[in-house]
């Protein structure tokens, strides 16, 4: 059985400022590796407190590599309906490349629907939407050329 941290971050700042969450949450990731946990996750979700106060969890993760050394880095989720195909095959290569190959990457399926709304994306299309992104992503990944038309937009590379 395996143990680690899963963050969530869901207060307001009444309740905690974004910068003590952050410096708890990173101090706690280090207590983590420290105390024998094997892994550290964030998920990704915007404007309410649920999620909200991350939006980037590579971001989060990327401070939590250039603290430990050997603790799994996990995605609780990344939304892939909400990214270009690119950018977030780029973004979780650079992660996982500055953590020596520490990264797991969780991919979910958005479905709050504030979310859709603020950000311009129609929910009705993020069945397609999500399977799309991930498998030009997994090519982006693993192809040297690839060549994809997703909702989001036309790719080659």
């Amino acid at each position: 059985m395996r143990f680690g941290l899963s963050f969530l971050p869901d207060c307001t700042p009444e309740t905690k400022s974004p910068q003590t969450y952050f410096s708890d949450a990173l101090e706690l990731s280090v207590q983590a590796e420290v105390g024998g946990l094997d892994s550290v996750k964030m998920t990704e979700h915007y404007l309410h407190h649920y999620g909200g106060y991350c939006p980037s969890p590579l971001g989060f993760l990327s401070a939590v590599a250039a603290r430990t050394s050997s603790v799994r880095l996990m995605t609780g989720c990344v939304l892939p309906v909400f990214h270009h195909p690119i950018q977030l095959a780029a973004e979780t290569a650079q992660v996982d490349a500055i953590s020596g190959g520490r990264l797991d990457v969780g991919f979910a399926r958005a479905y709050l629907p504030d979310e859709f709304d603020a950000l311009g994306v129609d929910m009705d299309e993020s069945n397609d939407r999500f399977r799309e992104t991930i498998r030009a992503v997994l090519r982006i990944w693993t192809e040297e050329k690839v060549s994809e038309q997703t909702r989001s937009s036309p790719i080659a590379t």
